[in-house]
């Protein structure tokens, strides 16, 4: 018997197609769906890693704005408090200067009458003096001497 080349190269064909889904076609299969597998991990693993970095990128810039909104804050706070505590100084410093001249002003209307005193002080003296002593030549008309006692109580009247 002679078989037809055609007819065994068809029975070929098909023995090396059913060894092949046999045992060739389950290996090269699974190992292809642990790669799909692997890779569909992968890309899940990346999907949610860019989802959380998503997430802390919002959350960070939600905070860079909060941070942004409180030196503001505070920044015209302090910007309002530098402003009151000038214009508190400058009042301050008009009073202790008002202070200052009221002081000064006193303390020189003080010495003047204490000057004014003295001087005047020694003019009684000089009066007394002159008015008490007698003139070396009596004159007609010439004014009587006071006594110091007289001319002293009509000093301490004025």
């Amino acid at each position: 018997m002679t078989l037809d080349p055609g007819i065994s190269l068809v029975a070929s064909f098909f023995g090396f197609v059913w060894i092949f889904a046999k045992k060739v076609y389950p290996l090269a299969a699974g190992i292809l769906d642990e790669h799909i597998e692997s890779v569909k991990r992968k890309i899940a693993d990346a999907e949610q890693q860019r989802t959380a970095a998503t997430e802390a990128l919002t959350e960070a810039t939600q905070k860079k704005n909060d941070i942004a909104e409180i030196i503001a804050i505070h920044k015209k706070a302090s910007t309002d408090r530098l402003k009151k505590l000038r214009q508190e100084n400058d009042e301050h410093l008009k009073a202790l200067s008002t202070r200052l001249e009221a002081s000064l002003k006193a303390q020189l209307e003080a010495e003047a009458f204490k000057q004014q005193d003295l001087l005047l002080e020694k003019i009684s003296q000089d009066l007394v003096a002159k008015i008490t002593t007698h003139p070396s030549s009596s004159a007609i008309g010439a004014p009587p001497a006071y006594a110091n006692e007289d001319l002293q109580k009509l000093m301490s009247i004025n």
